[in-house]
């Protein structure tokens, strides 16, 4: 998900309380072998500007949720949130079998809640082609990634607002496709999306 500017939906707002701490972090890509060199880069820096509400009436409050695939669901280690695609792969479908727990790349509603924002992020220069998205085991949309047409290296995949309506038990789900024609595994592959809601 590549953009300058996220703007949730007119009356909508992510509501951050006073005095609590802001975190930032971000995930620069370096490809690693045989797309690209690896290593380590240095100096390298971010940074976040957000736009306050000029007055708060009459907006509701969103929650933010962001579904990923990794090698070894939630656990924390040095590679979290990648997994490996196998050498010679077409078509490589990443997810998880029905009822994996615990299952970072599906989200159930408790309550009635709207999708007023959505996105994803898949690494389109190592093979990335798609992440699908599911509600209840059926397929809902699918995020296609493309190369940037100024930047040959830069690939975007969409994100944008929407009004997608969640009754409570509803879940989302997600998988990615991989192509992988080098003879080794690629393995630093990612498949996110994330997405801001609004409960009842």
């Amino acid at each position: 998900m590549y953009s300058p500017r996220i703007a949730l939906p007119a009356g909508y707002a992510l509501f951050i309380p006073k005095g609590v701490p802001l975190v930032l972090g971000v995930m620069l890509h370096n490809p690693l072998p045989p797309v690209g060199p690896g290593g380590t880069y240095r100096n390298v820096s971010a940074r976040l500007a957000l736009e306050e509400a000029t007055s708060t009436q009459d907006l509701t409050p969103v929650t933010f949720r962001l579904l990923h695939l990794e090698r070894e669901p939630c656990k924390t280690t040095e590679d979290g949130y990648e997994f490996e695609v196998p050498a010679h792969a077409k078509d490589f479908v990443f997810g998880y079998p029905k009822g994996t727990a615990p299952d970072p790349a599906s989200y159930t509603f408790e309550r009635g809640a709207t999708v007023v924002y959505m996105g994803a992020h898949i690494h389109g220069w190592e093979g990335g082609k798609e992440l699908r998205v599911y509600k209840n085991g059926v397929l809902l949309t699918t995020f296609k990634t493309l190369k940037d047409a100024e930047d040959t290296y830069r690939y975007d995949t969409p994100h944008y607002a929407t009004s997608l309506r969640m009754q409570a038990g509803d879940t989302l789900s997600i998988e990615a496709v991989y192509d992988n024609p080098y003879d080794v595994p690629l393995t630093g592959a990612m498949g996110m999306m994330g997405f801001y809601y609004a409960q009842e």
